[in-house]
């Protein structure tokens, strides 16, 4: 084993590649996102006093990692990104590449402790997920759209524009019965939405919104979902308030 103390280890993924840093001892892996890569990996790991291992949280490139490391008997750490990128800003770091992305998750991980453990999504939260990002995409063009036809040099485009608007919502429309059909006919779902809904300005997307990007709703605290999402306590109290208690 290394003669260093604890080994704090960040991870960049990418679709691809594993950019990897060592900390304290700034040592730096770049690894095929492969299990059979990955594995070998591991074994370089056996030389050091492994403390904690992280990454920010990709929408899946991440679980060939987490699969490799449970089954050699570590925990992969799965950060919001949204606080690594308030880390990175709070050392004034300007430059950006995937190597100091890995240096800067490892230096996180070295100073922050995970607080609760990681909630993995279920089959049905994953697809929710999938279909809320379409969803978002879906408003996003449908913005898009709407500011062109206000543009007067688009005159003779209105009907163009209008009939790409007409297909947008109609599709947006669809998206939100399949959001609405999925949460109804899974029962964990279906109950946290109800209580989501019993708030004063959440309907049934909002809360299939928050149910497929916060798991973590119901099982810890407010102050923790709001270091989460990086936000102040006192605007998820109430969420979390009735998630937990009804």
């Amino acid at each position: 084993m290394n003669n260093q103390t604890h080994a704090y280890i960040g991870v960049d993924i990418s679709k691809r590649t594993l950019d990897i840093c060592i900390n304290p001892i700034n040592k730096f892996y770049k690894i095929s996102n492969a299990e059979d890569a990955i594995e070998e990996f591991v074994e370089e790991l056996k030389q050091f006093d492994v403390k904690r291992i992280a990454c920010e949280a990709t929408g899946g490139y991440e679980k060939p990692l987490a699969k490799v490391l449970k089954k050699n008997g570590y925990t992969l750490w799965i950060v919001d990104p949204r606080r690594i990128k308030g880390h990175i800003v709070a050392t004034g770091c300007k430059s950006k590449s995937d190597k100091i992305d890995a240096s800067k998750i490892a230096e996180f991980s070295s100073k922050n402790n995970p607080t609760y453990d990681s909630t993995n999504k279920t089959e049905n939260q994953e697809l929710l997920h999938a279909l809320n990002n379409r969803r978002m995409d879906l408003t996003g063009m449908l913005a898009s759209e709407k500011t062109r036809l206000k543009d007067p040099s688009n005159v003779l485009s209105r009907s163009s524009i209008q009939n790409v608007m007409q297909i947008l919502e109609n599709e947006l429309k669809a998206i939100e019965i399949q959001i609405k059909n999925l949460v109804k006919k899974d029962e964990e779902l279906a109950a946290k939405s109800e209580l989501l809904e019993s708030i004063p300005g959440i309907g049934a997307i909002s809360a299939a919104l928050l149910l497929s990007s916060v798991p973590e709703l119901g099982t810890i605290t407010n102050k923790q979902i709001a270091a989460l999402l990086g936000l102040a306590p006192l605007r998820t109290q109430v969420v979390t308030m009735w998630v937990r208690e009804r």
